[in-house]
């Protein structure tokens, strides 16, 4: 092993041991910071979905580009703060500080959204459909399919692994079973859709690696935070690497869009 690598392993040990011991993390204020300004860029450019290609077009798709990473971000988060929870607290207490807390939200947020489109639907775009069929029966099949409001799909998901982070837990200890996992669902979750993407027919892969499980990339970065904050990287980066990476996934996007 060398200097380096003895470094790198050394600092991975002393961020475990530091969490142990419930450390404030500054980069972690700073990761939340700046993806919270990146969904706000998001959501002021989503005329990139019309199809009217103007130059306000053009720099709306750049700024999806440069931005795009902010739930990715979100998600390694959680990863990182939840995956090892079971040296904090019971799964019990895990459930009523984190599931139950965010189910009450989602269930909150959905009702006071539906009945404000419901009985207002002249002062919300596209609100009139829910007022059309207005009612009890109706919020619980729009709630199910999350068609009340649709950015609350990022609420969806977190709760989706939360209800897996129990068992995820069980493997984040071991290096090599965690990194399987993460390497299961990077093929399912990115490689597959891509390989959709230029022309490969998609029934050579959804018999056997369609399943939702590792077919979530919402999961591949709940994985994959807890993966770099505990273990690293195996090949050491620094910021004029990480910059060019960044650069070189922001044209590519970029041009991809203007396709």
């Amino acid at each position: 092993m060398t200097a380096r690598q003895t470094d790198m392993w050394q600092g991975s040990v002393d961020r475990r041991e530091s969490r142990c011991h419930g450390t404030h993390y500054v980069f972690v204020d700073v990761l939340n910071i700046v993806s919270c300004f990146a969904v706000v860029c998001l959501h002021t450019s989503l005329g990139v979905f019309s199809l009217q290609h103007t130059f306000l077009w053009a720099f709306q798709e750049l700024m999806q580009a440069m931005f795009i990473f902010a739930v990715p971000i979100f998600f390694m988060v959680s990863g990182m703060n939840l995956l090892d929870y079971r040296k904090k607290y019971s799964t019990k207490v895990f459930f009523k500080k984190r599931f139950v807390r965010v189910g009450r939200a989602l269930i909150l947020g959905s009702i006071a959204c539906y009945l404000l489109f419901g009985l207002l639907p002249g002062l919300f775009y596209g609100a009139q459909s829910i007022a059309d069929g207005f009612g009890p029966v109706d919020f619980c099949k729009r709630f199910l399919t999350n068609s009340i409001i649709d950015i609350y799909w990022f609420l969806y998901s977190i709760i989706y692994l939360y209800l897996l982070t129990p068992l995820l837990s069980k493997i984040v200890h071991d290096r090599r079973l965690l990194e399987y996992a993460i390497a299961l669902t990077l093929f399912c979750s990115i490689l597959i859709p891509a390989a959709k993407a230029i022309g490969i027919n998609e029934k050579y892969f959804s018999p056997l690696l369609s399943w939702p499980l590792f077919a979530s990339s919402a999961l591949l970065y709940f994985l994959l935070g807890y993966y770099l904050e505990n273990y690293g990287l195996p090949l050491h980066w620094n910021a004029p690497a990480w910059a060019a990476t960044f650069l070189g996934s922001v044209t590519l996007m970029f041009l991809g869009g203007l396709c």
